[in-house]
């Protein structure tokens, strides 16, 4: 009984794999067709091969006109910014406070000494900078 489900097995992926080559050579054979008529119909079919083709709609085909034009609009003006100096510059870094947010000074020591209780194998901090970087 196993060695007869194991044949019929078999049998089968043996249908599945010539199906399969079939559908290759087809399909090969198809795109060698559109290739050779014209250089258009050729570049279609490598980017067919390569599935670079994109979507026939447009992904702003669900508004209107009136919609879209806003949205140009909108993108317009942001991205005409940067062509006004004013709103284009960056402003200066500004300078670290002497002085913790209750008032009271900041000395070297207590840098060094919360420095030294950081963990170097722990991640990065929500500024990114690692705790080895501090500490060297």
């Amino acid at each position: 009984m196993l060695d007869k489900t194991k044949t019929v097995e078999q049998k089968i992926q043996k249908e599945i794999k010539t199906h399969i080559e079939e559908a290759k050579i087809k399909y090969k054979d198809k795109m060698l067709t559109k290739m050779s008529s014209n250089m258009k119909q050729a570049w279609q079919a490598i980017k067919a091969m390569s599935n670079q083709t994109k979507p026939s709609s447009s992904n702003f085909d669900f508004m209107d006109a009136a919609d879209q034009r806003e949205l140009a609009d909108e993108l317009n003006q942001f991205y005409t910014r940067f062509n006004d100096p004013e709103l284009a510059a960056v402003p200066p870094d500004p300078e670290p406070p002497d002085k913790a947010p209750d008032g009271s000074e900041i000395t070297i020591e207590e840098v060094r000494a919360q420095l030294r209780q950081c963990q170097p194998e722990k991640a990065a901090g929500p500024d990114g900078i690692l705790t080895k970087i501090l500490k060297s």
